[in-house]
């Protein structure tokens, strides 16, 4: 694959990537939970569906099934929690920390387990489309 850029990426993770060029080419390597399509309508990436409680404060995603890393190991709730958790952590240099800190409570589902729920400060289900760093592998 060719892709035109203005500049050269400084860095190519998601949650650290600060500038337009490394954030626009890290968008090609990684994936979110969900993403827009054509028509800019959200449509799931790595989450196959979703479901938003009745208020907007609980928003429940199911993980797609097959998904794999490049060690073969399946992609897990708990892989999608940890990206959240280190965005959120005060020594992750990132600029997006303050988008997840809208997140009150997210949890890997021990019912569900390809099920994360997130539950937000205020009714977010609007703000679907702002997660374009949802997985990280942990320690692989």
């Amino acid at each position: 694959m060719v892709e035109g850029s203005i500049g050269d990426a400084s860095n190519l993770i998601p949650i650290l990537s600060s500038d337009s060029t490394s954030h626009e080419i890290s968008g090609l390597v990684f994936n979110g939970l969900v993403k827009y399509d054509k028509d800019v309508n959200i449509v799931g990436d790595l989450a196959e569906s979703w479901e938003v409680s009745k208020d907007g404060l609980v928003i429940t995603f199911h993980l797609r099934k097959g998904v794999k890393w490049h060690d073969g190991h399946p992609l897990t709730a708990r892989d999608v929690l940890y990206t959240y958790q280190v965005t959120i952590d005060p020594k992750t240099p990132t600029a997006y920390s303050g988008d997840f800190l809208k997140v009150k409570k997210a949890k890997s589902s021990t019912i569900i387990p390809s099920g994360l729920l997130m539950t937000s400060l205020r009714p977010r289900a609007h703000e679907l489309g702002d997660n374009r760093s949802a997985a990280t592998s942990h320690g692989r």
